[in-house]
Order: structure tokens, then sequence, then C-alpha cells
């Protein structure tokens, strides 16, 4: 069942919120990304969402992956590790994937970055709303919001209620599949190259289920 999007507010989005409880929210949500229970989970969010990749990006050699809102790195480790462990199996060159976030988390991109030689990322702050092209010349740039996208509001949004549940409150702001669509019907935005996507994959019935929208350019 989809519900509608609610404009709330949450602590982290804050200029007042403290770094270091900034920091902690990246790594819940990284440890949520990577959650296994075993005899109930059908893999993790991370693992699921390899799998929403490989499904729908074809020539996977061909793209680079920017992570906009990477936080504490997400599921980006996982994704790399999955994908290019199949394209070596292919022999086919590995997926680049670049990291990247308003607010920076360099020690942990570091450590990430020293255990997957595929990983790098921008030491300064990006805005992901208008974040550079990173893609070498030849390359194809794909760029993947998780668990971030409700962060960014759109000029009909209600007036913002403000509650103090940042897990519940991320719920809530999520958009649902039509809301996503309706971002797109722009007076003079050009869609006819591209193919949207979106659906859902259980996690952990029935509590965690991931949720996607993805949109490809023919090229």
């Amino acid at each position: 069942m989809s519900w509608p999007r609610s404009q709330l507010l949450e602590i982290g989005d804050q200029t007042w919120c403290p770094a270091w409880l900034h920091q902690h929210e990246q790594f819940s949500l990284t440890r949520l990304w990577n959650l296994k229970i075993p005899g109930w989970s059908r893999g993790s969010l991370a693992t699921q969402a390899c799998a929403v990749v490989q499904e729908h990006l074809k020539d996977l050699s061909s793209y680079t992956i920017l992570d906009v809102c990477a936080g504490a790195g997400g599921p980006t480790p996982v994704l790399e590790s999955e994908i290019n462990k199949k394209l070596e199996s292919e022999a086919k060159e590995p997926i680049q994937f670049i990291l990247s976030d308003l607010f920076p988390h360099r020690e942990e991109w570091s450590r990430i970055s020293k255990k997957k030689q595929n990983v790098t990322y921008i030491e300064t702050p990006v805005d992901a709303r208008a974040a550079p092209r990173v893609a070498a010349k030849g390359k194809k740039e794909c760029r993947i919001f998780n668990i971030c996208f409700h962060h960014f509001g759109d000029k009909d949004a209600a007036a913002p209620l403000a509650i103090w549940v940042d897990g519940l409150i991320s719920c809530l702001r999520t958009r649902t599949t039509k809301e996503v669509r309706a971002l797109l019907d722009q007076p003079g935005l050009d869609l006819s190259k591209w193919t949207f996507h979106s659906g859902q994959k259980t996690v952990q019935f029935p509590f965690i289920t991931l949720y996607y929208y993805i949109g490809v350019k023919a090229e």
C-alpha cells in the first residue's frame, strides 16, 4: 500500500544538528543497508539494490556510478563488490563508484576506498541538486539516491509539520511512484529518450521492503 508523501522535518536536515549526531545517523543507515537476519532476510537492502541495478542497466562496464548522498557509504561498498565480482567473472571492465555528499564523511570514505580499489570519493561538499558530471569521457554516468530522495522538497509541497521521530518521518516523507513521476511533468522537459521503471523487493517481510524508481536514457 502506498501512502501519500508528508513534507515533514528531520533532525538531520537542520542546520543546528551537531556533526556527531549527523554522523551517527549516517552510520545507522549504513547498518540498515547491510542488515541480514538468517532464516528471515532475503539478502539485505544492499544486495537487493544490486539486483535492481543489474536488471535495469545494460552494459554495466560502460557506467560510472555516483552516489550523490553517500553518507557513511550506505550500500555502495556492497554494490561495488557484488557487481564487479559478476563483471570479473564475465571478463569485463569493473565499474568505478564515487562517493559524494553535502557533508563529506572523509574518514569513513577513506577507510572504504583503501579496501575497495574501485571506490573513490570527492573530498569537498557536493550539493546533489547541482552535482557536476564526474564520469570520464566516453563513460555513461548513473547517479544513485539511496534513502535520501525524500530530503528534497518540491514547489508544490504543503507546509511542513515538525515531528521528532526521524526513522518514521523518513518513511512518511518518501514519495510514491506517482509523486515521483509527477516531478518529471515539467514544461519543456524532453523525456522522449528516457524509460522509467519502478518496483519493490521484499527484504524482511513485513517490515523492510526496497522500493525503487529508476530512469534510463537511450543512447
